[in-house]
């Protein structure tokens, strides 16, 4: 039985908010995430149902045009997809194993194998970022720049991973401090962290050049990630002793302002503006957490209402963003 969507579209204007479209369904967890749903512009949305490996494209205004994938494992079919990305009328479709490429109307235009599985693509202006799954972590780690064919690489930053065991004779790539990245797309830049490191690297994906490392000034180890998730539980945060509750993680604002959180169980942040000066937190992680995209002064934000199961995108002009939030909040 096909599951269908409930994605719901607010307009926010003058700081009230009225619903203006709506598709019922309950199987994506919480909310979308940018890899899940792509805005095209004057194309539409374009929102990838991972359950049922669907592609469903949507007007601006949010009315339900075409399905234009199914499930399966023929050529215009899609089998472990887990990101959508919109390019100059192209929609590319990313699994472990291949990037299928669409035109707008759901037609198979080309397709592209990956050499590597286990680790993770993003989508840049005419090119791809390939950077490490932290489950699959490797004894040397690097983050590769690729054109739009996954070809011409060129190895931006690498470092190499300490290997432990880990139950049995079972040996790991394994740390108690990721690495964590930022893809601003509007400037087409690439923030980056290396694990044990205090400093942020910016890179000129246009130009391919490293242009700037911000300090971090801050102390970054395994007893103050740990005294950081105790604060976090104090709060009520939901905090688990696993070492995944201490990796440090990054976001980017609706203007472009990067936050670093050496800590993923507190909202506390290290904020640098556009140029790399250090700046104050303006906005929560909630909010980041819920950030789609932005277009003309407008923003486009996404979460899911638990109790009635509707998944929800919200078009909100930039100075309203806050009063939206805290008028709509994550239920948990």
């Amino acid at each position: 039985m096909v599951v269908l969507f409930n994605l719901l579209f607010l307009l926010l204007i003058n700081g009230e908010a009225e619903p203006s479209w709506q598709i019922r369904g309950t199987d994506i967890y919480r909310t979308l995430t940018p890899n899940q749903v792509s805005y095209g512009g004057d194309e539409g949305w374009f929102v990838l149902d991972v359950k049922e490996q669907r592609l469903l494209h949507y007007s601006v205004e949010g009315r339900f045009l075409k399905t234009l994938t199914k499930k399966g494992e023929g050529p215009e079919e899609l089998q472990q997809t887990d990101a959508v990305y919109y390019e100059e009328g192209n929609l590319y479709a990313v699994s472990p194993h291949l990037i299928k490429i669409f035109d707008t109307s759901g037609r198979l235009k080309r397709q592209i194998k990956r050499l590597n599985r286990t680790l993770r693509l993003k989508k840049i202006k005419n090119g791809w970022i390939e950077y490490p799954n932290p489950l699959h972590s490797q004894l040397k780690d690097t983050v590769v720049l690729y054109n739009n064919d996954l070809t011409n690489p060129i190895v931006l930053s690498e470092w190499e991973t300490k290997a432990i065991k880990r139950g049995g004779k079972r040996t790991l790539a394994y740390r108690p401090d990721i690495f964590c990245m930022a893809l601003d797309a509007v400037r087409n830049r690439l923030y980056l962290r290396k694990p044990n490191t205090n400093s942020i690297e910016a890179w000129d994906l246009t130009a391919r050049k490293l242009i700037a490392v911000l300090p971090l000034n801050i102390k970054i180890d395994a007893e103050t990630q740990l005294k950081w998730m105790m604060e976090g539980k104090k709060k009520g945060g939901r905090v688990s002793l696993e070492m995944n509750s201490w990796y440090a993680d990054m976001r980017l604002d609706p203007y472009g302002n990067l936050y670093f959180y050496p800590n993923r169980s507190i909202d506390k942040a290290v904020v640098f503006d556009a140029k790399g000066t250090l700046s104050k937190q303006s906005y929560k992680r909630e909010t980041l957490d819920r950030l789609l995209a932005t277009q003309n002064n407008q923003a486009f934000l996404s979460w899911r209402e638990v109790e009635s199961g509707e998944v929800r995108i919200a078009r909100v002009p930039l100075t309203n963003i806050k009063a939206f939030v805290a008028k709509y909040p994550i239920k948990e």
